[in-house]
């Protein structure tokens, strides 16, 4: 119902009451012109009108709007001539209209003289704003209603901020309450506000009364609540403290705990709380004390080991010098046994005794080897030590490789060594040393081939190197074992594995010579049952002359 011009509205009982009184006419005085502007219906009109930032109608005891300001026409959407005639409704939620909302904020407003009200209404083109308003009822003299008016601000924005901020505090306390670590929140003197969830868990409290208002550091002991008072006084200046201490459960279960204390800051920028997260570190400190004992362990392993390798040091010491004496001394008698064998089995010949004589060159053969075998075992004493000589000098390769085959044929009348020979070239060291690695491979090469008669032995050169390979048709190397047989004391077997006489030296001797002679040595090829072929390479050297 819109203000009639001839109407007036003064507040009676709290409410608005509407006359029917005519406006005065006006007297010759100022003040009578105001008081009948005043009390005018346009004085009323420009009032509401005034009210630009405010939504202000009015409607029938129906709830049918009667009047619209232009403050309503922006906040809505809605013109005067739209508007007027249709129920409040359209201004309010669908959900609110099924509650109905709208009148009952009318009932309310009738019955205590007003209401108020905060919520979600309605724009013309259906997009919605936070409306905060107060409705009045309209009565007439009679004290009978005649409609109602209301006011409304917009305060979407403020509405949006709040929101806004349940929804920051409602994420902080999630993050609060999801953080795996406790977390607390305490007051400036230290004591205990709030703890999360999963630090009471963690501290084994099953209710937060517990230990609320308490102070923080009655659960430490010892020098740990030292540093948490420390921790304390120095956050309240408005710094970080970080420490690491041991702290019991409620259940008196003790754990290491990693902990950063920080400022809770007011809008002033003053420390108005204190925030301390603690991390459950025991299962890290006992890993790192496990690891403190491992390296005490493996320290005290260490130092032994060390005493062991001295003493082992000290007995290899003592037996490269039992066997290096040994050698020599063994050297003479030998060599006495050997010139007496050689004369008495010429004695024997002289005389016809041919079976004498061939028992005196058995042990002649005999005497041989046991010779070889000390200067195996005088040769690893050299080169474990270090003593190892070498007589570098010019030599014809191929030469000395046909001496050393013709020296063996001698010996070895059950097999034929055949050579192959391309043209090497003139080398530069240790003739006769090579000729130990020739002479070794060579008697191997027979020794692992008892059913075969034949070893061939070929010589090749490239462009820096010579080559030699020595191939039997003994009984070959296991593929299991064929990475060992160059190591000390190591011999290969047979098909039955039976073993073949000898200290397993030879192939050690010869890799060690060969190596220290700037070359290489390997396995070329070996299949059981069908034999095996080693070779060796050794460098021309510089000063080398070549053919």
């Amino acid at each position: 119902m819109s203000p009639h011009p001839n109407n007036m509205h003064k507040k009676i009982n709290g409410g608005t009451t509407i006359t029917s009184k005519k406006i005065r006419p006006l007297s010759g005085t100022k003040a009578d012109t105001h008081e009948d502007f005043r009390t005018s219906g346009v004085f009323f009109k420009q009032l509401i009108e005034s009210l630009k930032d405010y939504c202000v109608f009015t409607t029938d005891h129906l709830g049918n709007i009667s009047s619209w300001n232009s403050g309503a026409e922006m906040m809505t959407g809605w013109s005067e001539a739209e508007i007027v005639g249709k129920s409040i409704g359209v201004l309010y939620t669908l959900a609110d209209r099924r509650n109905k909302r709208p009148f009952q904020e009318l009932l309310i407003a009738r019955e205590k003289g007003k209401a108020t009200n905060e919520r979600w209404h309605v724009r013309k083109d259906g997009t919605t704003f936070w409306g905060s308003g107060l409705v009045f009822p309209l009565l007439d003299e009679k004290n009978k209603l005649r409609g109602y008016t209301k006011a409304m601000r917009n305060l979407t924005t403020e509405r949006n901020k709040e929101l806004a901020l349940k929804e920051s505090e409602a994420f902080s306390q999630s993050i609060f309450h999801s953080s795996p670590d406790c977390v607390k929140v305490l007051n400036p003197q230290g004591n205990i506000i709030t703890m999360n969830n999963p630090g009471l868990q963690l501290l084994e409290i099953s209710d937060l009364d517990m230990v609320q208002g308490k102070a923080w550091i009655e659960f430490w002991e010892g020098e740990y609540a030292e540093a948490t008072q420390t921790a304390i006084n120095r956050v309240k200046r408005g710094r970080t403290a970080r420490f690491q201490g041991r702290m019991a459960t409620m259940s008196g279960t003790y754990k290491w705990w990693d902990v950063m204390v920080s400022p809770i800051r007011g809008a002033d920028g003053k420390t108005r709380q204190l925030l301390a997260v603690l991390r459950d570190i025991t299962r890290l400190k006992e890993a790192e004390q496990e690891k403190q004992q491992m390296i005490v362990e493996l320290k005290n392993e260490k130092e032994k080991l060390e005493e062991n390798e001295v003493r082992l040091n000290q007995l290899q010491q003592q037996k490269d010098d039992f066997i290096s004496m040994a050698s020599h001394e063994l050297k003479t008698p030998i060599t006495s046994i050997k010139a007496y064998g050689q004369v008495l089995e010429n004695i024997f010949r002289q005389k016809e005794f041919i079976r004498e004589a061939d028992m005196l060159l058995k042990l002649n053969a005999q005497v041989d080897r046991l010779t070889n075998l000390i200067g195996d075992l005088l040769d690893v004493t050299k080169i474990q030590s270090g003593r190892l000589q070498f007589k570098e000098d010019y030599f014809d390769f191929n030469a000395v490789v046909n001496e050393v085959r013709e020296e063996i044929q001698l010996t070895a009348p059950r097999h034929t060594i055949t050579t192959r020979f391309k043209k090497s070239g003139t080398l530069y060291g240790d003739k006769e040393r090579i000729a130990q690695v020739l002479t070794n491979l060579i008697s191997n090469a027979i020794k692992y081939s008892p059913h075969a008669n034949k070893v061939i032995v070929e010589t090749s050169y490239g462009k820096d190197k010579v080559i030699v390979s020595l191939t039997d048709f003994g009984v070959g190397i296991a593929k299991s074992n064929q990475k060992r047989i160059f190591e000390q004391f190591y011999r290969v077997t047979g098909n039955n594995q039976n073993t073949f006489p000898g200290l397993g030296l030879g192939l050690y001797i010869s890799a060690e010579i060969i190596k220290r002679s700037g070359g290489e040595i390997w396995l070329s090829d070996s299949k059981m049952g069908k034999g095996s072929t080693f070779s060796f390479s050794l460098p021309y050297h510089k000063n080398t002359v070549n053919s």
